[in-house]
């Protein structure tokens, strides 16, 4: 109990719900939401993530965006490991980008025809970073 404090004190068990993302749900409208979990992350269960979206769901207004929940099988707390699973990680986050934010997709895929799209994505935003360099 060092790090967070006794759970059955009920003091801390309120300030521990005070911030706690699956207590804190309500009925409202929410984002477009991509979540990601790992099969086998050491820090974070698979099945906290799945909790949180599933009380989303049910809680969330009809006008609410799209809330994916994607669970790896591989990897473990920050990602899928190596140079290739991090940039499949980042070509799903920007797939959910474009989408969530209704860009034009099409445009964005011929434009990257023949190659493999997480490798055009790393490289766009290496070059984003470095301005045009």
């Amino acid at each position: 109990y060092d790090e967070w404090g006794d759970v059955n004190d009920p003091q801390v068990m309120k300030h521990i719900r005070s911030y706690s993302p699956y207590d804190n749900v309500t009925r409202q409208r929410y984002p477009p939401l991509y979540v990601t979990a790992s099969y086998n992350d050491t820090r974070v269960g698979y099945w906290e993530p799945a909790k949180w979206i599933a009380r989303l769901r049910e809680q969330a207004a009809s006008d609410s965006g799209p809330m994916l929940l994607s669970t790896e099988f591989e990897g473990g707390h920050f990602g899928t490991g190596g140079r290739d699973g991090h940039l499949q990680d980042l070509a799903r986050e920007y797939a959910f980008l474009y989408l969530a934010l209704d860009l034009d997709v099409r445009a964005a895929a011929q434009s990257f025809a023949g190659v493999s799209a997480a490798a055009k994505w790393w490289q766009m935003i290496r070059t984003a970073g470095r301005g045009s360099t």
